[in-house]
Order: C-alpha cells, then structure tokens, then sequence
C-alpha cells in the first residue's frame, strides 16, 4: 500500500537524521510507537494516544494520509490538559505539507499524550492515515532546521517534513 511505504521512507528519515550524529556519549536512541492505521471519514473527528517516558528529550508527533485531494488537522493535548495546534511556537515545531503534518516536542511532559485528528476535506469514502511517535532518547536538542546533540560541534540538517 502506497501509504505503508510514505509511512517507511519517512520513518528511515527520522531515524536517519538520528544516525548522523557523530558516535559518542551523546548519541541519541529512538524509539517508536507502533503505527496506527486507520480511515477517518467526512466531518469525523477522531483521538490517538501516545504514552511519552520521562526519558524522552523530543518527540515527533506524525500524521501521514493518502489522497493529496484531502486534507486532516492534527492538534496534541498534553498529560496536563494543555492544547497545542498550528500557532505553536518554539520549542514546538509545527510542519504541514500536501498529505502529512508533524509536531515536534521538544522536552515533551511524560504522561498520556492525545493527537486529536480532524477530517477538515475528505470525501464521503473517508480517507486513509497512518499516525505515529517516533520518540528521542537522549540529549538532544531540535531546532526548526537542525537537530544538534549536547555537543554543539554534533549539528546536522534536518530534513523539512
């Protein structure tokens, strides 16, 4: 299924990005959560949960769907209740592009998080999507277009998702 491979290519970027540091102390892990796919149809408004550990240092937070002719919103409710959307500003990074949508977190409230998907423009046959965490262990620090370890001197460019 085509959404199955955007869903790998991207899941080996994240992880790719990770593997670009330079070996040390301060290497990063990453961990996942298992892939959620699931059909959201016209007008619905569905919730997925991601369980963040006090260990992690940033989370991606992503939503990836099928049909370019569509378009889903993702909103995030922290462990306290807080509500982060589209007018998020640093720390949290915000990318949207034709057929996905990321939240980065850095230093992410460890606890029950709640991705709130919404079918904005879908058809009446409902659309497809895959949703995701990919969580970072270590020390690692996220900007809008670079990821850089405890040791500045460790700093690659981040692929815009």
């Amino acid at each position: 299924m085509r959404l199955e491979s955007i869903f790998l290519v991207l899941l080996l970027a994240l992880i790719g990005i990770t593997s670009g540091i330079e070996a040390g102390d301060d290497v990063p892990l990453v961990g996942t959560t298992i892939p959620i796919n699931a059909r959201i149809n016209a007008s619905e408004v569905q919730s997925q949960n991601s369980m963040i550990g006090s260990d992690v240092s940033s989370a991606v937070f992503s939503l990836i769907w099928q049909n370019m002719g569509s378009d889903l919103e993702m909103t995030l409710r922290s462990p306290s209740g807080d509500q982060i959307d589209q007018s998020a500003q640093m720390p949290i990074i915000y990318k949207k592009k034709e057929i996905e949508t990321h939240y980065i977190v850095q230093n992410p409230e460890p606890g029950n998080w709640t991705a709130v998907i919404e079918a904005k423009n879908v058809s009446s046959t409902g659309e497809d999507y895959i949703f995701f965490v990919v969580q970072l262990l270590g020390n690692v620090t996220i900007a809008d277009n670079e990821m850089v370890s405890s040791d500045s001197s460790n700093s690659i460019n981040q692929t815009n998702t």
